[in-house]
């Protein structure tokens, strides 16, 4: 099964908490693959300007959020950064 990189964002900025990061996967999950055995959250240093290897192009260390492009053209992201802040517990 080929992994897939849906968002990165910096450490520094994560204020959510572990749950609300779990649901904040499977809701993008929802929108997206719907592959739950395929979900996981890992926790990588990247330096900013560098790509980050994953299934569906891989992802971009950018020093801000970073969403895959399907996800962009949903118009999640000030969601997912109330998330990824700590201002909300899911993504809906």
């Amino acid at each position: 099964m080929a992994g897939r990189s849906m968002q990165s964002s910096p450490y520094l900025r994560l204020l959510a908490t572990e749950t609300s990061l779990e649901r904040l996967l499977a809701d993008l999950d929802k929108f997206s693959w719907n592959d739950p055995d395929g979900r996981r959250i890992y926790y990588e240093r990247w330096p900013a300007g560098s790509g980050v290897a994953g299934g569906m192009g891989g992802a971009q260390s950018t020093g801000e959020l970073w969403l895959h492009p399907d996800l962009e053209k949903l118009r999640l992201r000030p969601n997912v950064l109330a998330v990824l802040a700590g201002e909300r517990a899911t993504l809906r």
